[in-house]
């Protein structure tokens, strides 16, 4: 603490200025300290060994690197394939060599039988003849068979009354007679399922089979040919007005009307097709809520007057008016009011008069429960006012029934301006028709 005192006094009592040199004093003085402190530990240590930047090196890449690796893992893929088509062609080469050698096993083993077959008829029967080297002696006179009997059935082949052929009499020159001679077997007709061809001639006009079938196929009518129909759009008019019923049986009835091609038919990708002049039949009916006259399309017709050729197709499709929107925007027509005012009037007649007749009769109610007993003085009033209430109840059952089948409809007229829409593709059929009933052609007739 003394010392302490003896610095805080020593402090006190110098000047200002001296304090500021003391400080500076200090300052530099301890900034030397560290100063040498810093230097003696860096120069303790061993120096840092020198980093050698190394050289650069720039890589250059081929342009077409990306392009020549895809080339060669094209030709690896391509000789890949290659080596399994050779070793499919291979197998399939090794599997018709295979069959070849064993049919050639099969024939020759047929071969082979047949032969022993021979020879042990021949060992059996006798020695084959021997020819000799003169031929002094004629042939034996054999007689002919005889020709067939014209009892022969037709079910009978033709060969079956013919005789049978003798083996030549007289003997070989070895002195043993000749063996018997082997009737030969009737050759087995081709079968082709369960149907057997005994003869390929035509039995009427005694021709081939081939050329027979070929003159059949001639005559045949050939197909006409098919043109497809992608989904597409096309302009078009309306020629028939239409008024599109709004009820509920308008479903099952809809209304028939009539439209003409005015333009080319519109495909995918900016292809277009000639449809102009044909005629599409659309039916339809119409809706309340959108105020427009839903149609779809039923057939397309078209006549190509040059080859002769007609397109009658069923087609599935709808039609846009000229705002863009499904359905065809007209005027919705209701002629109900009358029927239902009339019918409004009617029951108010058949109140008035059940109420007079009401007031004819008198009620009673008992045990065996209620009953109307009509006063004898109001007989009349009760009378008129039964057959009132009747009249007028039925007449508005009438009424009604006339309200319902005069629902709203909407009015279409006709010459407008459409789109036709094929919604679903399909296959036009050009059917080929030479003349028409009268025996004119079509163009003459158009």
């Amino acid at each position: 603490m003394a010392l302490r005192e003896r610095i805080r006094v020593f402090w006190e009592s110098l000047s200002p200025k001296a304090k500021q040199r003391v400080v500076m004093l200090s300052s530099i003085g301890l900034i030397l300290a560290v100063s040498a402190a810093g230097y003696w530990v860096r120069s303790g240590s061993p120096p840092p060994p020198k980093q050698v930047a190394g050289k650069r090196e720039d890589v250059a890449l081929d342009p077409k690197l990306l392009e020549k690796s895809m080339y060669m893992e094209g030709q690896k893929e391509i000789a890949k394939r290659d080596e399994k088509i050779a070793a499919l062609s291979k197998q399939i080469d090794e599997i018709i060599n295979d069959k070849k050698t064993d049919k050639e096993h099969e024939a020759l083993k047929a071969i082979k039988e047949e032969k022993k077959a021979q020879d042990a008829k021949g060992l059996s029967g006798g020695p084959p003849p021997k020819t000799s080297a003169r031929s002094d002696s004629k042939l034996p006179d054999l007689p002919l068979p005889s020709p067939p009997s014209p009892a022969a059935g037709k079910g009978q082949p033709a060969y079956a009354s013919f005789g049978k052929v003798p083996p030549p009499p007289g003997t070989a020159a070895t002195g043993q007679p000749y063996p018997p001679a082997q009737p030969v077997p009737p050759s087995k007709p081709d079968t082709f399922g369960e149907i057997e061809i005994v003869s390929t001639r035509d039995m009427r006009s005694g021709k081939e089979g081939k050329e027979a079938k070929a003159e059949g196929a001639d005559k045949k009518k050939e197909p006409g040919e098919r043109v497809y129909l992608p989904p597409s759009f096309m302009a078009a008019t309306l020629l028939s007005g239409l008024d599109a019923p709004t009820s509920e049986g308008a479903k099952g009835n809809p209304a028939p009307v009539f439209i003409r091609i005015k333009d080319l038919a519109v495909l995918p990708n900016k292809v277009k097709a000639n449809l102009k002049g044909c005629f599409v039949i659309a039916e339809g009916h119409g809706n309340l809520a959108t105020e427009r006259a839903e149609l779809r399309l039923v057939s397309l017709s078209c006549l190509d007057r040059k080859d002769h050729a007609v397109i009658d197709q069923k087609i599935k499709g709808f039609v846009v008016d000229a705002d863009g929107k499904i359905g065809l925007k007209g005027t919705v027509v209701s002629k109900m009011g009358a029927a239902v005012a009339r019918s409004l009037i009617a029951g108010f007649f058949g109140g008035i008069g059940e109420a007079f007749r009401q007031s004819a009769t008198t009620q009673s109610i008992s045990a065996l429960g209620a009953t109307q007993i009509v006063d004898p003085s109001q007989v009349a009033r009760a009378g008129i006012g039964g057959g009132v209430a009747t009249a007028a109840t039925e007449l508005q059952k009438f009424y009604l029934e006339l309200a319902k089948q005069t629902m709203p409809v909407i009015e279409v007229g006709a010459t407008k301006n459409i789109t036709v829409i094929i919604s679903e593709g399909v296959d036009l059929g050009i059917k080929e028709i030479r003349t028409i009933t009268s025996g004119r052609k079509y163009e003459e007739g158009i």
